[in-house]
């Protein structure tokens, strides 16, 4: 029997509305799983995900890393920490070496295999100014990509080889529903 009441039908309904992109709304019904079950580190990393999408970083960064304190060998939860810490447009909320430790645990959990941790890993060496690290690990990213994510990857790899770190960008929107903005977060 389905509970409407229960934390999972509000995070299924938190995922609906970022997808109709209400994220208002997605907001609200994350807050409700969190404030239901304040151990589901999933409903902070969706959360979180939204805030990145409003542009709402520190707050982001705050439920990611409160996904980590619940699970703190989570790779997906490492990787969405180490990509903010990483490529964020705030500066006061980029850290390289933070950033770095933590893809370095994702990508060791997953043996250097989920293109996605590979290539924050690689952000991760760029934040820190170290290129020829970077490089190679986009290198490894773009092979391990799926056809449809490799020119994104193939962009980053450029901007490394250019000796510039990657800054993540989004487009905040307005408060009425629109169509989803993409987010790494």
């Amino acid at each position: 029997m389905l509970n409407p009441d229960s934390g999972r039908a509000f995070f299924g309904r938190a995922l609906a509305h970022r997808r109709k992109g209400d994220l208002v709304a997605a907001l609200a019904d994350a807050t409700t799983v969190i404030d239901r079950n304040p151990k589901s580190d999933s409903a902070f990393n969706l959360r979180a995900s939204i805030r990145y999408q409003l542009g709402e970083f520190a707050a982001a960064l705050a439920d990611h890393l409160a996904a980590v304190e619940i699970d703190p060998d989570d790779p997906a939860t490492l990787n969405h920490v180490a990509w903010v810490r990483a490529t964020c447009p705030q500066d006061d909320l980029r850290d390289g070496s933070a950033a770095l430790r933590d893809a370095l645990r994702a990508c060791e959990l997953t043996n250097n295999e989920a293109p996605g941790y590979v290539d924050t890993l690689a952000a991760a060496y760029a934040e820190l100014g170290r290129f020829e690290d970077a490089v190679k690990w986009q290198q490894k990213a773009v092979e391990l990509a799926p056809e449809a994510s490799k020119p994104e990857y193939e962009t980053r790899l450029a901007l490394y080889r250019d000796a510039k770190p990657f800054r993540d960008t989004i487009e905040v929107p307005a408060t009425e529903p629109k169509g989803e903005t993409e987010s790494r977060s």
